[in-house]
């Protein structure tokens, strides 16, 4: 050894004289003469720190993964250092400096989840998804930062959402509003948008109706145009999913209204599309292609890539609903990949279902097989009790185009039955071609064989449901369930 160098008493290693860590072991030296000791926050200096990583590696102690490109500790090194760290009484330090950063990193993607890196910070959160949990867990101890678990929340309910992750979020969303009950109005209010949407998703409709009505008093009390419109948008899309149009159309108009007052244009094209929607449902179509391009060309300017896809769909919905149907699909090609690279499956399911009934439109029920198995698969992972229904109700179609009626019936009992367990009712639409399917089957079947099956559907329990169509959708496709019954 020469005056550059010394040797590690720990793990007897040479490294450098004026190292302040071991990058064989990670012991950390006292800094030389009057120095102040190194602070948690940096304890590693920015130029040690490939050095110390490429040690550890060397010694087999963290692992390098090729194929994601990151670094994780072997199990057993792991448990070994959290107990050295539990022993040391550092550990409330270091998950504090662990939440500060995982908080900064989902406070920073938030606002990028609704633009054109979308795509690039959803990858980035699922990566972190362990972490983000992690944080979050050590958020609601008495030793989190002040009201971070609501912050959490609010900032990852996109991610959650997009991804599937929508029972897991409602329920930490709920916990972090019992967390804070003494947080600011505005910071609660928002907590209670984002348990309102994920209950939504799920189906839990009641639920949503009591969180959008206690954010949207928040908000008013606060004098918050923003938020006011945003709860009175969520509204209006709880009201359309209850099936009540007229409610949904003024909430929506409303809402529409405050956000033209604010000059935030991205923000007006989420209750443009909305509104379109709704318009698309009373039959208006003139009305909802004019608000859903306008929407479509806001998107567009962003580059909201998710924004995008949906009024794209929404618009090809219009076209299908009026026999476009070169249109539709080209609207439907457009949307699909867009989804599909979000790894938005709530939606991708939705398109892959009005995808298979622009396959049925053409006289094509074999083309319509392949997007409503998905589209069903979807749902059943990511637990969509309405789209469950909806699901049942485009398979029905095409059983009843299949010349199987009887399984028709038992579907569209099934979906009625799913339906009124969770308050939601058919657009009407929908419900005009449920009526033509079981016309058709009473005329094949008689009205007793419709009502039997029908009353087959209602005692069915969801994953019997889902469990039959998928039956048949296979059969179907092989060819060996198609002649009539």
């Amino acid at each position: 050894m020469d005056a550059e160098t010394k040797r590690c008493p720990d793990c007897d290693e040479v490294i450098r004289a004026a190292a302040r860590r071991c990058r064989f072991c990670g012991r950390r030296f006292a800094p030389p003469g009057d120095a102040p000791p190194p602070t948690p926050a940096d304890a590693v200096a920015p130029e040690e720190l490939l050095e110390l990583l490429a040690g550890l590696v060397s010694r087999s102690l963290v692992v390098h993964d090729p194929v994601s490109g990151r670094y994780r500790l072997l199990e057993t090194v792991r448990q070994y250092a959290r107990e050295r760290l539990m022993e040391s009484g550092g550990a409330d330090s270091a998950r504090a400096r662990h939440l500060a950063f995982f908080l900064e990193m989902a406070e920073s993607a938030a606002p990028e989840l609704q633009g054109p890196r979308q795509g690039e910070h959803l990858r980035l959160l699922a990566e972190e998804h362990g972490n983000l949990n992690a944080a979050f867990s050590f958020a609601l101890s008495s030793a989190g930062s002040e009201w971070a678990p609501l912050r959490l929340v609010n900032a990852l309910w996109r991610y959650w959402r997009t991804r599937g992750f929508v029972s897991e979020g409602r329920n930490l969303a709920e916990a972090a509003l019992r967390s804070a009950p003494d947080a600011p109005v505005r910071l609660v209010a928002y907590g209670h948008n984002t348990a309102g949407i994920l209950s939504d998703f799920l189906g839990d409709y009641a639920a949503a109706s009591e969180h959008y009505a206690r954010a949207l008093d928040l908000f008013r009390q606060e004098g918050d145009p923003r938020g006011e419109a945003h709860i009175l948008s969520n509204l209006g899309i709880l009201a359309r999913k209850r099936g009540n149009l007229p409610e949904a159309r003024r909430l929506q108009e409303e809402a529409v209204a405050i956000k033209r007052t604010l000059g935030d244009r991205p923000f007006l094209a989420s209750s443009l599309n909305n509104v379109g929607i709704v318009a698309a449902n009373q039959g208006d179509h003139a009305a909802a292609r004019s608000f859903l391009e306008e929407a479509l060309a806001i998107m567009r300017e962003a580059g909201d890539v998710f924004g995008i896809a949906l009024a794209l769909e929404n618009l090809g919905d219009i076209d299908l609903a009026e026999e476009r149907l070169d249109a539709a699909a080209a609207r439907y090609d457009e949307a699909l990949p867009l989804l599909e690279s979000l790894g938005d499956r709530h939606f991708l399911a939705v398109a892959l279902t009005q995808t298979a009934f622009l396959a049925l439109a053409r006289g094509r029920p074999d083309q319509a097989l392949e997007p409503a198995e998905r589209a069903l698969r979807i749902r059943q992972e990511l637990s969509d009790r309405r789209g469950l229904a909806e699901s049942w109700e485009a398979i029905a179609e095409i059983a009843a185009a299949c010349g199987r009626h009887d399984l028709a019936c038992r579907l569209l009992g099934a979906a009625a039955a799913l339906r009124e367990s969770i308050g939601s009712r058919t657009i009407t639409a929908a419900r005009v071609a449920g009526e033509h399917v079981l016309a058709q089957a009473e005329a094949a079947l008689g009205t007793d064989a419709v009502r039997s099956a029908w009353d087959e559907g209602l005692l069915l329990r969801p994953d019997q449901a889902a469990q039959l169509a998928l039956q048949h959708l296979a059969a179907l496709r092989s060819g060996t369930d198609g002649s009539p019954a």
